[in-house]
């Protein structure tokens, strides 16, 4: 596994074979996914959602579409979940606040609603208090808060992404902004990796 200066992704050949007898089917086997390990009400590790995804462009392989962002959050730059784009939020250890948002119409039919993305949090912060933050809302069109539904922060970090979700059922019937917001303070740069940001609906 690796990373290489252009962004291309790197793959090891697990197998190979070159004039095959009888056919065998090669077993390969992988590392066992760590759960996201969070209290009740917070995110949580989930199964693949099934249903409507609101969300476009949600693994950002298109750039900016469907997002308002800050300058240079959606970028290439960095290794991805999945592809080669993501959303990069902070990262710059001084005062500074980047955002990311999409706004959705959630149908007022539909029985649930779920919000889920992987996030990536890496910070050069020793000390366990939160000084840099990433916050979830849920905002109207004007961008008036609504609802946040968490506050991750530097104390959260994560050696890898993990995939979080949050039930946003209560949104039903409305036109809202699915926002991402990180505050960063003077000192020491926290970085808040998102991809593949879906928001889903069942019936």
């Amino acid at each position: 596994s690796g990373h290489s200066p252009n962004g291309m992704e790197i793959h090891p050949v697990l197998s190979i074979v070159f004039n095959p007898g009888p056919t065998v089917s090669p077993t390969v086997t992988g590392p066992t996914p760590v759960p996201v390990v969070t209290a009740a009400a917070t995110p949580s590790i989930v199964t693949p959602l099934t249903g409507t995804n609101l969300i476009q462009n949600g693994d950002f392989e298109n750039g900016d579409l469907g997002w308002h962002a800050a300058p240079n959050v959606i970028t290439n730059q960095t290794q991805a979940k999945s592809g080669f784009w993501l959303a990069w939020l902070g990262g710059y250890g001084r005062t500074h606040t980047d955002t990311l948002s999409q706004t959705v119409s959630l149908p007022s039919g539909a029985s649930s609603a779920t919000l889920s993305f992987w996030l990536h949090i890496e910070t050069d912060e020793i000390k366990p208090s939160p000084f840099d933050t990433l916050q979830i809302q849920i905002a109207d069109e004007a961008g008036n808060v609504l609802k946040t539904l968490h506050t991750f922060s530097n104390v959260d970090e994560t050696p890898h992404f993990e995939r979080v979700h949050f039930d946003v059922t209560a949104s039903l019937g409305q036109r809202v902004q699915v926002r991402f917001v990180v505050s960063e303070d003077a000192q020491k740069r926290t970085s808040f990796f998102i991809d593949s940001v879906q928001l889903v609906t069942t019936p």
